[in-house]
Parts: C-alpha cells; sequence; structure tokens
C-alpha cells in the first residue's frame, strides 16, 4: 500500500500583507497637492477582534490510504488548546454580554466561552474570550450577543477558521488577517494563534503598534499554543501593521516571525472564506461527498456581486441559510455558506475564487481524492458456436464489450485477442449491426478507447470444414486494455474474459416416417376392407427429415426387391395432401412432405398380402443416399377370425396366458411341463375372436378329434361345438375350455430287468381346435385351422412329467436241476425315482393267482422277520422307505416247472387316486 503525502497550502488570502512601501501610520501626502481624505468608517460602541486560522497539531500532510481497493485522505489533527479573541467596549458604560453562540458543522457553544470577560465589559476597555477548536479542519460563526446599562444592546460576529497548517521558521501558524477595518483613533485587536515549532528559552515581540504574546504563562517548549496579539488603531489613512515575534532557541540562536496587516479606515466589505484543508473524499461528485464552506464579511459594508469561481474539476453551490445566501450581496458581519464539489479519476488540488464589486478576490485550497481506479468490462455474448454443421454452415457470436466501471475509469488502446490462432476456424468478421465495432482485423478502424458506460461490439465467426465434424473446444476472449490510476499512472486491465464453447456436428439427413406412429416388416399398416365393390380404406403416410440439413433428390414409393406391386395389391398413391412429396426438390431439416396410399374397392376376397416401400433420399454434402423402409399388408374379406390367446391353468379358473415364444412355452422346443396326476389335470383355454367386416355366421369349433386325454369342460366352454353353431360377431370373442384325464393310465412308464431307470416325459401335445363359419357376404361355408400368432404354431405342446419309475430284479437258484434243492426266488424293487412332488409311492405285489402250486413258502433277506413284510396269501405291500425293499420266497422242489407270473401296483403317495400297474414273471425249472 503507498501513502501519498501533499503539503496543505492555505487560502491564498491567508499570506496576508508581506510589506508595503511608504506607508504610515498616517496620511499620504502627494508633491504639491493637499490629502484627500476617503470616506470614514463610523465610530461603533463594541468591536470583536479578528483571528487568523488556528493550527491544529497534525502530520500537517495529506495522507492517502487505499483499503479495500477505495483511496481515503485524512488530516490527522487533534485539537491544539485556547486562544485568545478580543472584545472592546468603545463606550463609557459597561457591556453586558448577554450571550456566545457558535454555529458550523462540528462546532457547538464549548468551543468558544467568556475567558477573561466574564460577564460583562468595562468601559473604554477590552477582555479576552477563549477560543478551543474541535479536533478536525473547519471554521464556525461565532456571535456574542451583549447590552448596555443604558438599554442599548446588540451583537459581534467573527468566523472563527481552524486547520492543519505547515510549520515555518519554528513556528506553526497561518495569517489570514490580511485586512482589518476600523474607524480612524478606534483600536482592533488582532490575534494571531501560534503552535511553537521548537523549544524556545524566551520569546519577545516588537510592531508599530501595541503586541504581546500569551502562552498561558507557561513554558516555551515545543508543541505550546501561544496567542501574538496586535491592537491595530485606524488612522487617517490605511496603514499597515507589522508584527515581529522572536523566539530564543536553547543555542541562543533565534527564529524570527513578521507578520503584516493591512489596517484600512476606509468603509468597505472584508471577505474572509473560512476554510482550511478542505478535502473532497472521493471525488465522484455525489452530493453525499460535497463539503460544505463558510464565508464571512468581516468589512462594514456589504459586499455586492458576489461571484465563486471554481477551478475544475471543482463545481460549488449555493446554500440557503436563514435570509441569506452567498448569490449576490452579503451583509456587513453575515455570513453565507456555498458548498465545494469535486468528480475526477485522478487526485489532485485545485481553488475556489470569491471576487465583489470592489475587486477584492479571496481563494480557498481544495484538495480532492479519486475513487480507487475501478476498471470493468462487461463481455456480453449474443449468439452461439455449438453444433455447428461442418462443411455446410457457419455460425457467428455478437460480442459485446461495455466500460462497467464504477469509478468512471476509461479504457483505452483496447486490443482483442487472436481468433486464429486459437482455431483456425474461428475468425472476425465485420460488424454491422447497431452501436459501434471495436478495432479487430476485420474492423481496422473500429474503437479503442471506451469510456464508462460506453460500448463496442465485434462479431466471432466459425466455419469449420466437412473435415472438422465432431471438434468441440472452447473459445477464450480476453480483451487487453489501458487506464489511468488515480496517481495518473497508466496500467494494463487484462481481467475480463469470456469462455465460451464451440462445436461442430457431422451433416445428417435422416429420413423418419412419423404416420403411421409404429410401422415394421412385422407389424405393416393394415389395409382390411370388404370386398363388395364399394368400400375402401385410405392412410396418410408422412415422412420427416430429422437430420441436421436437407435431403435433395427425394423418391419414395419405391418397391423393395422381392415384394409384389402396389398395382398388383389394388394399392393407388395420391398427392392430395398437404405438403405432397411429390415433385419435391429439398426436404429440409424438421420439414415433412406427405402422401396417401388407398386400398380398394374390389369385388372378390383378397388373401393378405404385404408390400415393402422405400422413400430414399441424398446428403447434400456427403452425396450418400439415405432413406426409411415401411411396410403395408392388404386384405379383404368379409368375416375373419383369429386365435386371440391360449391360456393354461391347475385348478381351471386362475388362467395364465401364452404371450410370446419367450415367455411361459407352448412350443415345439418350450413345451409346457405339469406334473400330471389324477386329481390335478391341466386345463388349456383357447380364444377366438371374430375381428373382420362382418360377422361369422354358423361358427363351430370342430372338438371331435382331440387326443384321448383331453374333456371338454362344457361349463367353461363358450363357443358351439358337435352340433351347435352360432353367429360370432364383428369383436365378438368365445373360448374353448379343455383338460387332461387319466393320464396315469397311458402305460408310458418302463419296467424290466435292464431297461435302465429314468424319468421318461408323457407328451400331451394338442392341435389348435379348427373352426368353421359362413361368409355373410358370399354365402361361402369356411373350415380353418387357426394359428397363434405369438408363435406361429398350430398345435400346442404340452408334457407331462412321470412321479415314479423303478426296474425290478427277479432271480431264481437251486432246485431239483441245480442240486435237488429247493428253488429260492428272490424278488428286489431294485433302483427307484421318486420325481416332483411325489412323497411315497406304495408297491403292491399281487400274487394270489398263483393258487395251490405252493404249498409252503418262507421267506429271508432284509424284509426279515416276515411279519414287517405285510405278506399274506394274497398280496405283499412294499413301503419304498428304508431298507424293506425286497423278499426272498422258498419253493419247494416238487412245485411244477412253469413259468408264473403276478401283477404289482404303483399307488401315489400326493395323489391315491393316481395309480399304474403291470405284471411280474419268474419261471421255475
Amino acid at each position: 500500500m503507498k501513502t501519498f503525502y501533499k503539503v496543505l497550502i492555505a487560502a491564498s488570502s491567508a499570506i496576508g500583507i508581506v510589506a508595503l512601501s511608504a506607508c504610515s501610520n498616517g496620511s499620504k501626502s502627494g508633491s504639491g497637492g493637499t490629502n484627500t481624505i476617503p470616506q470614514q468608517p463610523q465610530q461603533v460602541n463594541a468591536t470583536i477582534g479578528q483571528m487568523s486560522v488556528i493550527p491544529l497539531l497534525s502530520s500537517n500532510q495529506l495522507v492517502t490510504n487505499r483499503i479495500n481497493g477505495k483511496s481515503t485522505v485524512t488530516s490527522s489533527v487533534t485539537s491544539s488548546g485556547s486562544y485568545k479573541l478580543a472584545i472592546t467596549n468603545n463606550k463609557s458604560l459597561p457591556m453586558l454580554i448577554d450571550s456566545i453562540s457558535v454555529t458550523g458543522n462540528g462546532a457547538s457553544d464549548k468551543n468558544a466561552t467568556n475567558g477573561s470577560c466574564g460577564n460583562q465589559v468595562q468601559g473604554n476597555n477590552s477582555c479576552y474570550l477563549s477560543i478551543t477548536p474541535p479536533d478536525h479542519a473547519g471554521s464556525f460563526v461565532l456571535t456574542v450577543y451583549y447590552h448596555y446599562t443604558d438599554g442599548k444592546s446588540g451583537k459581534l460576529a467573527q468566523l472563527i477558521q481552524y486547520g492543519a497548517v505547515t510549520a515555518n521558521n519554528g513556528y506553526y501558524y497561518q495569517n489570514n488577517n490580511s485586512r482589518v477595518i476600523t474607524a480612524i483613533d478606534q483600536t482592533r485587536v488582532l490575534s494571531f494563534p501560534i503552535i511553537l515549532a521548537e523549544d524556545y528559552t524566551k520569546l519577545t515581540t516588537s510592531s508599530n503598534f501595541n503586541s504581546s504574546v500569551d502562552c498561558g504563562g507557561g513554558s516555551y517548549s515545543k508543541g505550546t499554543v501561544c496567542t501574538l496579539i496586535v491592537e491595530a488603531k485606524g488612522g487617517i489613512t490605511d496603514n499597515v501593521a507589522t508584527v515581529n515575534l522572536r523566539g530564543t532557541l536553547p543555542n541562543g540562536q533565534q527564529n524570527q516571525l513578521t507578520l503584516n496587516t493591512l489596517v484600512t479606515v476606509t468603509s468597505s466589505p472584508n471577505l474572509i472564506i473560512g476554510g482550511t484543508g478542505i478535502i473532497i473524499n472521493p471525488a465522484n461528485g455525489a452530493d453525499a461527498n460535497q463539503v460544505e464552506v463558510t464565508m464571512f464579511n468581516a468589512g462594514n459594508t456589504d459586499a455586492t456581486s458576489l461571484v465563486i469561481t471554481p477551478a475544475a474539476p471543482l463545481t460549488t453551490s449555493l446554500v440557503e441559510s436563514g435570509e441569506t445566501t452567498c448569490a449576490t450581496t452579503l451583509a456587513a458581519s453575515a455570513s453565507c455558506i456555498f458548498k465545494v464539489n469535486a468528480e475526477s479519476i485522478i487526485s489532485g488540488q485545485n481553488t475556489v475564487t470569491v471576487t465583489d464589486a470592489e475587486g477584492d478576490s479571496q481563494s480557498i485550497n481544495v484538495f480532492y481524492v479519486a475513487e480507487s481506479a475501478s476498471p470493468a468490462l462487461t463481455i456480453t455474448p449474443s449468439g452461439s458456436l455449438l453444433n455447428t454443421i461442418a462443411g455446410y454452415e457457419s455460425q457467428a457470436v455478437t460480442l459485446t464489450l461495455t466500460n462497467s466501471s464504477t469509478s468512471g475509469t476509461s479504457l483505452t488502446n483496447l486490443t482483442l485477442p487472436s481468433m486464429t490462432l486459437q482455431n483456425s476456424y474461428l475468425s472476425y468478421v465485420a460488424y454491422t449491426g447497431i452501436g459501434d465495432a471495436c478495432r479487430n482485423a476485420a474492423n481496422p478502424s473500429g474503437v479503442i478507447t471506451l469510456a464508462a458506460g460506453a460500448s463496442c461490439s465485434v462479431v466471432i465467426n466459425y466455419n469449420p470444414a466437412f473435415a472438422a465434424g465432431g471438434q468441440s473446444g472452447n473459445l477464450v476472449f480476453t480483451p487487453v486494455a489501458n487506464y489511468i490510476d488515480v496517481d495518473n499512472i497508466s496500467k494494463t486491465y487484462s481481467q475480463a474474459t469470456l469462455s465460451m464453447g464451440y462445436s461442430s456436428t457431422t451433416p445428417v439427413v435422416t429420413i423418419v416416417m412419423t404416420t403411421p406412429a409404429s410401422n415394421s416388416q412385422n407389424n405393416p399398416f393394415a389395409f382390411n376392407i370388404l370386398p363388395n365393390g364399394i368400400d375402401f380404406e385410405s392412410q396418410v403416410f408422412t415422412f420427416t427429415n430429422t437430420g441436421n440439413i436437407p435431403a435433395t433428390d427425394i423418391s419414395f414409393n419405391n418397391v423393395i426387391s422381392g415384394y409384389p406391386s402396389l398395382s398388383s395389391l389394388n394399392i393407388t398413391a395420391s398427392s392430395d395432401v398437404a405438403n405432397p412429396c411429390v415433385n419435391l426438390a429439398t426436404l429440409n431439416q424438421g420439414a415433412s412432405c406427405s402422401m396417401v396410399l388407398t386400398f380398394g374397392p374390389v369385388s372378390a376376397e383378397q388373401a393378405l398380402e404385404s408390400v415393402g416401400l422405400q422413400f430414399s433420399a441424398t446428403n447434400a454434402v456427403t452425396s450418400a443416399v439415405v432413406g426409411v423402409n415401411y411396410y403395408i399388408s392388404a386384405e379383404a374379406d368379409d368375416a375373419k377370425l383369429s386365435l386371440a390367446a391360449i391360456a393354461y391353468s391347475t385348478d381351471g379358473n386362475t388362467w395364465t396366458t401364452i404371450e410370446s415364444t419367450t415367455d411361459l412355452g407352448g412350443r415345439s422346443t418350450d413345451p409346457l411341463s405339469f406334473d400330471n396326476y389324477q386329481a390335478y389335470p391341466i386345463y388349456l383355454k383357447y380364444s377366438y375372436l371374430s375381428n373382420g367386416n362382418e360377422s361369422a355366421l354358423n361358427f363351430n369349433v370342430n372338438l371331435n378329434n382331440i387326443p384321448a386325454p383331453y374333456g371338454i369342460v362344457s361349463g367353461q366352454t363358450t363357443c358351439p361345438y358337435g352340433a351347435n353353431v352360432a353367429t360370432l360377431n364383428i369383436g365378438s370373442s368365445c373360448d374353448v375350455v379343455l383338460k387332461a384325464v387319466d393320464y396315469s393310465k397311458s402305460a408310458i412308464y418302463a419296467n424290466g430287468y435292464g431297461n435302465g431307470v429314468g424319468a421318461i416325459d408323457g407328451s400331451l401335445n394338442i392341435s389348435v381346435p379348427a373352426v368353421s363359419y359362413t361368409s355373410s357376404n358370399t354365402g361361402v361355408h369356411k373350415n380353418l385351422v387357426l394359428s397363434y400368432a405369438p408363435t406361429s404354431d398350430t398345435m400346442t405342446y404340452v408334457t407331462a412329467v412321470n412321479f415314479f419309475s423303478n426296474v425290478w430284479q427277479i432271480t431264481v437258484t437251486g432246485g431239483p436241476n441245480n442240486g435237488g434243492g429247493d428253488w429260492i426266488v428272490n424278488i428286489n424293487s431294485g433302483t427307484f425315482v421318486v420325481y416332483g412332488i411325489e412323497s411315497n409311492p406304495i408297491v403292491n405285489l399281487n400274487y394270489a393267482n398263483w393258487g395251490s402250486a405252493f404249498e409252503s413258502y418262507t421267506s429271508t433277506g432284509d424284509c426279515s422277520p416276515a411279519a414287517n413284510l405285510d405278506i399274506n396269501p394274497n398280496n405283499w405291500n412294499i413301503p419304498l422307505i428304508g431298507s424293506c425293499r425286497s423278499l426272498s420266497i422258498t419253493v419247494p422242489n416238487y412245485t411244477p416247472q412253469a413259468k408264473y407270473t403276478f401283477p404289482y401296483t404303483v399307488t401315489s403317495g400326493y395323489d391315491p387316486t393316481t395309480s399304474y400297474s403291470s405284471t411280474l414273471s419268474f419261471t421255475l425249472d
């Protein structure tokens, strides 16, 4: 932080009269002539002394501080003690002091007290008021109200000034008592406030009038306040009061101060301007910063034709103060106020001069402090450089540069950054908008100086080549300029920066069909009419260019290879529509065109046929051909039936729809799979829908050839079957519900030694029941086998999973031919598997048909003793839990040699109503 020091210079009127030649207290004489006596002032009853500027203890310098970017100027001052101001009573009667009034900014009655005067001034005598200045530079008007014992009263007024002054030859002082007006033989006491700048051992005065120095009776050390008093007396003509103050230093040397004041006895005004060390801070022209200056007429006649002249950048304005203004006339002993302001971007000082009709001229010096220079530049963009289509277009952005300084700082030598150095596709272009152009390569004579609040503009163009498609980046725009700071130093400003993105995209033509909204090869737009030679159906097809450039070489209704022609499908094209595609040379980006396709009328049924078409166009930049394929189907029929849904259920109440080939199955590679029991059959529901142009008459579902395991659930079947027929109206539907029954008796299980063990699935596949109906338009009766659209199958594939499988093992050893003993027959359930939700199947061996072949039998093995095997003369129950799964029978050797068979039955433990049977055999030989 810099600190700037500037010497406080007193008002020009304060220098006083240093010397006058050939002056005396008497009359002015001329060679061979008589003395001319000018008009004399009248004697007055009482006078008040005249005081020069009171010095305040200070650094005696202007101090410039920069705090938070703002400049401030201070004159550090403190009150320097009390000084004497005389009141003279020119009458023989006592003069009684009624009151003392102080009027001024920051001053009060405590700044002027009665001092040695007390409450009265004796006749033909003087006394001294005590004047104590405030702790700041300024001035106040002192008014003393008095009366005499004879009842006459009056008032005395004087301007008291105070401020920081400089030391000169060992003393702080400022003499603006340049002139005093009195009457012949009438005394005016002049007071010169002084502060000692050195240590003195003695002070003495000398003058052509009575003089004295009052330092309060103490020492003469540095900083002591003193009042130098001169009793000037009016002569026949003007003369000069000269007073000398000599101070003896401790080394014996002396410092002398000489002051001169013109003592005039000519009636005239005497203007005194109150202002020492006036500072306007900040000098921004704001009313809040202006200062008030008091002007006082210390003469004995009115001051007329007042002219207040401020030197730039100072300005002045008048202030109403009661009935007195500084406009043209200021009465004797009266004061008025005017204001001083300044507006400058550079700190400095200048004067305000006041003149009157007599040519008297008084000046004050005013310091002004510029606000800290706050250069600012606002950059406002208009436009965008984003998504520029490479090789097809260019985009431009306008940047407006505004000097937004709040301190009135101008910007000069405005220089803009290079564009091509950032990107070869960026450049300046000539600015043709409203307002001034900033100087750049495209505007060489543009603006380079911006006053506060002024603007200029510049245009930046982005024109990427086709090869630059997909480019992106940030344009950084940082102007550079100069400005003058408050100390009149040129500096550089480059703090304003704008960063904005630019990007390029590849030129694209994309054609989409927006009407109809959904269209594909598997979902063509379907025409369907009644083949009565009257009906027809039309559809508008709309195509939109969703790319970023126009499409050219428009072509539509091009039949894709492998499809029939439109005419063969009895479809015609028309351009009778808004924005037709016919004869369209260009389809702009975002634009659409349309055409109409009409099917029919036809007089005979037409089977469903499809045609694929193409809308094509050309990318004007790349010459690539692009387009969109769209598909149409046409069908003319009376009644039309479809298989709307196939659903399955395990209880006949809750249904699940087979929705697609990837959902719940039903096709050959993904059949529906069930654990099929007698008590829990499988239900299938087929739903038929009439969705043609006429109702289906004599509608019937053929249920005569359904597979043996299936039965018709008549209570839930709403379609007519058997000998029944009905009309299925347009939009109506009906259901056929079937269930698979007693599937366990269909002998799908394997048995026998050596055949292995495994899950053997049973097929419950069923063809979609066929339908028949009569056309109401032609009277023709039709038989149809419908396919299910999600799978395109005409059969529903279902698999029933086995609940149990096993392999029996029967061996015979011994016998009369093998050692002569009895036969040993071992029956073993072997390996078995229980599936799905099955719990504990039961195996029953029935040997009742053996009759009397066996006279006796015994049993051994892992089911011994026999009591654990539930054996009776006719059967043997084997629970397939634990290890009791085999039986060893001893057959006597006299038993006839033959093949013996016996049946067995397996019963489900989960559903006892489900079982299956087969036979076992062995041979005795």
